[in-house]
């Protein structure tokens, strides 16, 4: 998607309007679109979820993660984000309760 907007949307009717154009300029369904923007939202707070090295916690693998690497167009669709917790759960949970 090429397009800049100088500003962030400023409602969530605002937010659609922009998904619809880019669903329409890049030839995917709005749906796919919004569910792919959805998996970088979480794919980026997870991705803050480091250990005291900096290194994720957390990793996304499956269809999200060929989607976020090649595009939607290449990857398959997948309703769920499958992950790889590295280290254990207690590391996750102790690293959220600090946010």
């Amino acid at each position: 998607m090429t397009s800049r907007y100088e500003s962030s949307p400023a409602s969530l009717r605002a937010l659609r309007d922009r998904l619809t154009a880019a669903a329409k300029r890049e030839g995917v369904t709005f749906g796919r679109l919004q569910q792919h923007v959805g998996v970088l939202v979480v794919t980026q707070l997870m991705a803050s979820i480091t250990d005291r090295t900096g290194d994720p916690l957390l990793l996304v693998k499956g269809g999200a993660s060929l989607e976020l690497r090649c595009g939607i167009p290449q990857s398959r669709l997948s309703k769920d984000l499958d992950t790889v917790i590295r280290g254990d759960m207690e590391s996750v949970h102790d690293r959220l309760g600090k946010r």
